[in-house]
């Protein structure tokens, strides 16, 4: 376990120990791989947004239906909802215009208010918008601001989102590129919807044969199904056919990947995305193909066990850096049953931030 508190002394000699840990890596390719501590900040940023991104693509597509049907918008009239729902290109399937999360930042200033009309979406993003409003260059400067602008989260562009599909049916995720620090991120959403809450209640051990992986292992089986089991994907307009929803984003993933041969894959989520991001990356640290450049760094946050000592034991000698930062409800869930084990190295933030 690691633990950062920020208010104490302590910190500077904590963050000068991983440091040492840090430059000891095994993984010599001259890639600029940040103390721990930032390391896991930077995600645990990305893993809070999505939250609020989906549910802002969301009002933007209700107020545009509503304006189609000649309805008038009560609440949470946004300005340009084109910013938030850009077109895909049919032949890259990225956004035409990817949406820098600067950008997004200033949205939310600039809508602030209209927003905070709809109560339920309020409700529900209040805190998150705070963070993303943090993100904008004339946004008050405060302590966690400021935490926030030196993890150049504002770098990112945000090139695709898949929730075109209601969010009600499948995973929720983001890919987004971050030209200053040279990484493809992939990011899961967590437990949002109805059908969310089903995958997560599936906790049965299942023995699965995980692709690139020789050695069969138990996982969650809410969690394998979601992400390998073709039924579970929805098609998308004839584009991905037959592709379960680890196939789908690596279609994505990839030719970001073949374009950028320096960059890093970083994996990430919160809750249910956290053990999704476990596994995707744990996946794609084992595919053969020379695109996936190693470590795959995996920051999972708040996450679940996901599957039993075969599981951990493989996992641990893979080429997948896996950090789990703040440890809470659903992880003491399955730590009920004995036949579930964790993986990953622990990370407590004190005090609370976020």
């Amino acid at each position: 376990c690691i633990f950062f508190d920020k208010n104490t002394n302590k910190e500077a000699s904590i963050m000068s120990e991983t440091d040492k840990l840090v430059s000891k890596s095994r993984f010599d390719d001259g890639y600029a791989y940040p103390d721990l501590y930032h390391e896991a900040d930077h995600m645990l940023a990305a893993s809070a947004i999505i939250y609020t991104l989906a549910d802002m693509r969301d009002l933007a597509w209700k107020n545009k239906k509503l304006v189609e049907e000649g309805k008038p918008i009560l609440a949470g009239d946004l300005t340009d909802e084109d910013f938030l729902v850009p077109e895909v290109d049919p032949k890259t399937g990225y956004f035409v215009n990817p949406i820098p999360i600067a950008e997004l930042a200033q949205f939310a200033i600039d809508n602030l208010e209209n927003m905070k009309k709809d109560t339920e979406f309020w409700a529900s993003n209040g805190a998150t918008i705070g963070l993303v409003m943090k993100l904008a260059c004339n946004a008050p400067q405060t302590r966690e601001s400021k935490r926030i602008s030196e993890a150049s989260v504002s770098t990112r562009n945000i090139m695709y989102i898949d929730d075109s599909h209601g969010d009600e049916k499948e995973i929720v995720y983001a890919i987004s590129l971050d030209d200053k620090k040279g990484r493809v991120i992939v990011n899961f959403r967590g437990t949002t919807t109805v059908q969310d809450m089903m995958v997560d209640a599936k906790i049965t051990l299942k023995t699965f044969k995980l692709p690139h992986v020789e050695k069969k292992v138990k996982l969650h089986r809410g969690f394998y199904d979601y992400l390998f089991n073709k039924e579970m994907s929805i098609e998308d307009e004839s584009q991905h056919e037959d592709l379960n929803k680890y196939e789908e984003i690596m279609t994505k993933v990839k030719p970001l990947l073949k374009i950028h041969p320096d960059y890093k894959l970083y994996v990430t989520g919160h809750s249910l995305g956290a053990s999704l991001s476990s596994l995707f990356a744990f996946v794609a640290s084992q595919d053969p193909d020379p695109l996936i450049p190693k470590p795959v760094t995996c920051v999972s946050i708040a996450s679940t066990y996901v599957g039993n000592q075969a599981w951990r034991e493989v996992f641990q000698v893979s080429y997948s850096m896996v950090v789990t930062i703040a440890i809470y409800f659903p992880h003491l869930l399955l730590g009920l049953f004995s036949t579930y084990y964790f993986c990953c190295m622990y990370i407590y933030i004190y005090p609370s931030f976020y």
